[in-house]
């Protein structure tokens, strides 16, 4: 966590139970052949929270070894 500003904070979490390419990361699709994987998942996990109707629910549960919150999101 870090402070923005007077009023503001800003927490690095992680979805529990979740492991994805890290944003900067490719994959090769076929020999030769890499595709942005990394900005893939975040493209679908957007679209996944956009396009659900509902409030988010974000709950935390723990904290990782890189001290980011462990949430549970729910939609």
């Amino acid at each position: 966590m870090y402070i923005v500003d007077g009023d503001s904070v800003s927490m690095q979490m992680r979805i529990a139970g979740i492991d994805t390419p890290e944003i900067t990361q490719t994959c090769e699709k076929q020999q030769h052949q890499t595709i942005d994987c990394g900005q893939l998942s975040k493209k679908y996990l957007k679209r996944i929270i956009n396009k659900t109707s509902g409030r988010l629910l974000i709950i935390p549960i723990a904290t990782d070894h890189y001290h980011c919150v462990l949430v549970h999101i729910y939609k």
